[in-house]
């Protein structure tokens, strides 16, 4: 989002100045724990993926049949 508090601090600032919210996007594409549930889907070595998420730290990934 930004090198520093201070430029956090501008960018939220700026935003409620102009009355729009503050969007930030997270590209995983090229995360290797990402990239390696990819991996895993398309070998479908556990089966079909059935649902995958990411929580701040927390990697999990489901797979049934």
């Amino acid at each position: 989002m930004a090198n520093t508090a201070a430029d956090c601090d501008a960018m939220l600032d700026a935003s409620g100045r102009a009355k729009q919210a503050l969007a930030i996007g997270d590209q995983l594409r090229y995360d290797p724990d990402h990239r390696g549930l990819i991996g895993l889907a398309r070998e479908k070595k556990f089966g079909p993926l059935m649902k995958m998420s990411r929580l701040r730290g927390l990697k999990t990934a489901c797979a049934t049949a």
